[in-house]
């Protein structure tokens, strides 16, 4: 429960500001650390969109290698929870791409 409200925090605080990312990226991380003591490891769509959010919170710092990271890790999470067809999974796969593009790899 306390994972969780610190996801939703974090994400109040998100597309505020510059500032806003830097609180929205330190909650999700603490949200995530909750999570992997809890859970003893990530395997659920749960963990999967916190890594996902933690990587949006990257993304909109310009951290656009450290947003493709915490993507790609939320990729391969969501791939083993739902399956590669499912719609989730192609939308983080996009963002990866994004994120890939604009830290010039694409």
């Amino acid at each position: 429960l306390v994972a969780a409200t610190l996801n939703c925090i974090g994400l109040c605080h998100l597309y505020g500001s510059q500032s806003g990312a830097i609180q929205a990226e330190t909650l999700f991380s603490r949200s995530l650390g909750i999570r992997r003591v809890v859970a003893g490891c990530l395997r659920d769509t749960d963990s999967a969109t916190i890594v996902y959010n933690l990587g949006r919170a990257k993304f909109v710092k310009k951290d656009y290698v450290g947003a493709f990271k915490m993507y790609w890790e939320a990729f391969l999470l969501r791939r083993q929870a739902l399956g590669l067809d499912h719609q989730d999974v192609g939308a983080v796969l996009l963002k990866s791409a994004e994120a890939s593009f604009h830290a010039g790899n694409l």
